[in-house]
């Protein structure tokens, strides 16, 4: 992947936005994407992430959806958030 650009967070559930290159008709271009995870503790110390999520993260990602659509409304893809 690319670079993360943006990220939302609502507990344990993180919302990023990425930035990745791509060559489309000899034309260098950015196309922009987004990860949802759930991220959860391993072990003692070590962090680890999911794209499984249980119906108990439903308000969450709503709330990481709705920052992620106002973002958008005056995202320029032009330049890095």
């Amino acid at each position: 992947m690319g670079e993360i650009t943006k990220e939302f967070q609502s507990g344990n559930i993180k919302l990023q936005i990425w930035r990745n290159k791509a060559v489309v008709d000899t034309r260098e271009k950015f196309i922009e994407s987004f990860t949802l995870r759930r991220l959860y503790k391993k072990g003692n110390s070590e962090w680890g992430f999911s794209d499984v999520f249980n119906f108990k993260d439903l308000e969450k990602i709503k709330t990481l959806i709705k920052e992620l659509e106002e973002h958008l409304k005056t995202y320029n893809p032009n330049t890095v958030c």
